[in-house]
């Protein structure tokens, strides 16, 4: 999930969410937006600025990495470039599910 920001100079982009209070506290971004809509800095509520007072559930935690999941998509394309390749698709696909 990306979040949306407003920077000074009002351009636009797309930040990582673990990236935000990081922005935030380095005074780089002018707004950001929020399912509700757009929270700008120094008006509203934050909860990088408020943090001991924040109540709320945590929505930026960053991405863990699983090197299970990229072993599975490498085995997976592995599998299906084997079946592109060979012209007898049935057969192999048949004696994989073994």
């Amino acid at each position: 999930m990306l979040i949306r920001v407003k920077y000074h100079n009002d351009k636009f982009d797309y930040i990582k969410p673990w990236l935000l209070d990081r922005l935030i506290k380095a005074n780089r971004i002018q707004a950001f937006c929020r399912r509700p809509g757009w929270v700008v800095v120094g008006m509203d509520k934050i909860r990088g600025v408020d943090a001991e007072n924040y109540q709320g559930p945590e929505r930026r935690k960053r991405e863990a990495f699983n090197p299970f999941a990229l072993l599975y998509l490498c085995l997976v394309l592995s599998y299906q470039f084997h079946l592109m390749e060979s012209g007898n698709t049935e057969q192999d696909a048949a004696f994989y599910r073994q």
